[in-house]
């Protein structure tokens, strides 16, 4: 766990940069770290750097050991820790450091690809209130691979050029000051990202309404990798769907149901459903309409990573 954000409003005392494992059983500390490094930059917003988002975790083995913790910062950088060895032996390394130093307040959506066992990371940046509300932030996913590398991002062109990376890897573009607050979601190799222009952290969040709020969809596998999992009723792809008010968290995942339309054969479908500030989620009748949606299911890929012959013997 991190330790949360810095409410002292001192820029002098240095709290919250500090990251624990605890074993849950006996409650004593294995490791504390203190994420800094040796020439740790400043957030040019006046951001202290803290830790306010959860950590997600990998197993990368698939044999129900954690393998590696990713985390961000606030000042843009995330941070992983290999597991592999001992407590001892366990060192923060920065593998994705922004630009500009826009802050991350989320937890990473972590996909581990069974193929080639790389994990691949999602996150977004700018959910803080100090951070300026004409910026352009930016949506990152990236490959923690031997040299960890971004492969799309959603954010503004001159990215690319400070990260050093092909204008290609651009699959999309935020307006100007919209954020991401809510931790991304994936289901069904797709990644849910919410996000929303101006305040959300006021304690009443009836004075923060004013404004609109944006889903995206965005495939993390195949031949669409980056690419809108939203359609129109025409079935083409749109980049969002917008939402008539501020979204806080990102969505929630329903259940696969086998749909018919138009006299074609089943598809199975999963109602993705969107929570607002002053409206529920759709409920019986799918009321609103625009607050849920109906994702295709992709189908299922089996990956055989090994297998052994099994014999049972009788004897008579």
């Amino acid at each position: 766990m991190g330790s949360g954000s810095d409410s002292d409003g001192d820029p002098g005392v240095d709290i919250g940069h500090y990251f624990y494992a605890v074993d849950v059983e006996t409650g004593q500390a294995l490791r504390s770290f203190e994420i800094v490094e040796h020439h740790e930059p400043a957030s040019p917003f006046g951001i202290q750097n803290t830790l306010p988002g959860s950590p997600d975790l990998a197993d990368i083995e698939a044999d129900g050991y954690v393998d590696a913790v990713y985390f961000g910062d606030l000042i843009g950088r995330v941070w992983k820790i290999d597991l592999t060895g001992a407590p001892a032996d366990w060192d923060p390394e920065a593998i994705y450091q922004d630009p500009y130093y826009h802050p991350i307040i989320t937890k990473p959506a972590v996909y581990v690809n069974m193929v080639d066992t790389v994990v691949h990371l999602y996150f977004g940046t700018g959910g803080d209130e100090l951070s300026p509300n004409n910026a352009s932030y930016s949506f990152i996913a990236l490959s923690d691979a031997a040299t960890p590398f971004v492969e799309w991002y959603l954010g503004p062109d001159d990215l690319a050029d400070q990260l050093g990376i092909n204008i290609a890897t651009k699959k999309g573009e935020f307006v100007s000051g919209e954020r991401v607050w809510a931790d991304p979601v994936i289901a069904d190799r797709i990644v849910y990202i919410a996000t929303l222009e101006g305040s959300i952290e006021s304690l009443n969040p009836c004075l923060t309404l004013t404004g609109a709020g944006r889903i995206y969809g965005r495939y993390i596998l195949g031949n669409q990798v980056g690419g809108s999992s939203i359609l129109n009723e025409m079935g083409g792809p749109i980049q969002f769907l917008e939402t008539k008010q501020k979204v806080r968290s990102a969505v929630t995942i329903g259940e696969t149901q086998l749909v018919t339309e138009q006299g074609q054969t089943g598809i199975n479908k999963r109602k993705v459903y969107i929570q607002s500030y002053t409206q529920p989620a759709g409920g019986l009748n799918d009321e609103p309409p625009s607050q849920v949606l109906a994702q295709p299911v992709p189908q299922t890929a089996l990956v055989i990573r090994s297998w052994r012959e099994v014999y049972k013997v009788f004897k008579r």
